[in-house]
């Protein structure tokens, strides 16, 4: 008797080793558009900084330079030069149409991009940790604003200002007895503007040139054999062989819940192999596959809201498609 009592254990032990399903996340670059499209026409571009404001102590020639470098590594125009003689105007103003056009012929560009503002915020605190006795938490806080402004060689205005608001932070533990720094310490204020100037043409970047996002993704196994199979070819970035082995058992497949999960994992596939049509098909074979209430349990109605969100993520994908097409071949 007690030894049919262990295989049964071991029969039951089995059994959950191979139907408890298991959701395993991914991170992906996707590439997404840029905001705006510039003409195609626009192959030669000259930046220049013309900003006045107080105390930026040339950080924005910083980001000038910086978004120069970034534009040039992202291969979409033919030369970025930096304009470095400076124009007498006022803060937040535009280069005259006669201006423009001496820039663009003196570096032989067919457009400007102006950097009109550069607003810089700088904000330090300090105060005692209320969940560390005998801490103090220092932060120090940079905001900047800046607007972008982009001309044909001909004067007029290619497309409405680009504006570029963030902050980065900096924090910092210190003990009140010695003032020893636990972790990192605060960065030098010019450093800190630094690095915020790069990371500013950074965003700036993303407006003007398409860029990589990382997303997050997700797909279901469990212990059986096939399914561990396919694991092992997503783990070694095999999708097409991960594709054929969700695929068959899919095809096989009775329960509607498993088939949900399966037709998931195959939009993922679909998605990873750039063939977003055929992802977006089976993500929603998975959303209608999943139940509907009052049936689901809180698990159930998670995997359910997450196969329509990556649906619509996916509708969103192939809008920008097109987009993103001319602007890769322009």
């Amino acid at each position: 008797m007690r030894i049919k009592t262990n295989l049964l254990g071991v029969f039951f032990c089995l059994l959950l080793a191979t139907s408890c399903t298991t959701m395993n996340y991914i991170d992906i670059d996707v590439r997404k558009p840029a905001e705006i499209t510039i003409p195609t026409s626009a192959e030669n571009i000259a930046l220049i900084d013309i900003t006045r404001a107080e105390g930026v102590a040339g950080m924005s020639t910083v980001m000038c330079d910086a978004l120069s470098q970034f534009l040039g590594e992202a291969q979409k125009f033919n030369s970025v030069v930096v304009f470095k003689d400076t124009l007498s105007m006022g803060k937040e103003t535009y280069p005259t149409q006669y201006e423009i056009a001496g820039i663009c012929n003196e570096t032989a560009s067919d457009a400007l991009f102006v950097l009109n503002r550069y607003n810089l915020e700088v904000k330090e605190t300090s105060a005692a940790d209320m969940r560390f006795f005998g801490l103090n938490r220092n932060t120090l806080t940079l905001t900047v604003d800046a607007l972008l402004s982009v001309f044909h060689k001909d004067g007029n205005m290619i497309v409405n200002p680009i504006q570029v608001s963030d902050s980065l932070r900096w924090i910092e533990f210190r003990r009140d007895n010695n003032n020893d720094v636990l972790g990192d310490s605060l960065p030098l204020l010019d450093e800190a503007k630094t690095e915020m100037a790069v990371y500013m043409a950074t965003q700036m970047e993303k407006k003007l040139v398409p860029y990589w996002q990382q997303q997050e993704r997700w797909y279901y196994s469990d212990g059986t054999t096939q399914m561990k199979r396919a694991k092992a070819f997503v783990e070694g970035d095999e999708w097409q062989e991960a594709l054929s082995v969700w695929a068959e058992i899919y095809s096989k497949e009775k329960k509607e819940y498993k088939k949900a999960r399966l037709a998931s994992n195959m939009a993922l596939a679909y998605e990873m192999l750039d063939d977003l049509e055929q992802a977006r098909y089976w993500a929603n074979i998975a959303a209608e596959l999943f139940p509907v209430q009052p049936r689901l349990s809180e698990y159930e109605v998670l995997d359910k809201e997450r196969a329509e969100a990556y649906t619509k993520r996916l509708e969103f994908r192939i809008k920008e498609s097109d987009i993103l097409d001319r602007q890769e071949n322009r």
